[in-house]
């Protein structure tokens, strides 16, 4: 399963707090944990209060993991300081949407395989 979404602009706190419910409401139905995908390649700034909203994900429950697709350098330092703040091991990221699914696929095809 995955939580798939493309974000633009400028994402302040208000964006991500949508997001934030957004997220919540898909967990709720979901019968296990998920990975969310989160495509920052045409956000071109994240405030301060929206890298704690982020954050604040990678800890529900359901969340096995945010996957942020940005290949720009400025969004990459912004992922990694949503990293910093989030849960331990749960924040990826990635140049590219396919390889952030075929990480998916290839960490969901090995724990079939155990």
């Amino acid at each position: 399963m995955m939580f798939s979404v493309g974000l633009y602009g400028e994402i302040h706190k208000n964006d991500a707090r949508r997001w934030m419910n957004s997220l919540r409401r898909y967990a709720q139905g979901q019968p296990s944990t998920f990975s969310a995908l989160i495509d920052l390649s045409h956000v071109s700034f994240i405030g301060t209060t929206a890298r704690v909203e982020f954050a604040e994900a990678s800890q529900l429950p359901q969340v096995k993991e945010l996957l942020f697709v940005a290949s720009e350098p400025h969004m990459q330092q912004a992922v990694h300081m949503i990293a910093v703040l989030g849960k331990p091991h749960a924040i990826h990221i990635f140049s590219s949407v396919d390889d952030a699914r075929q990480y998916v696929e290839q960490a969901h095809s090995c724990s079939n395989a155990s």
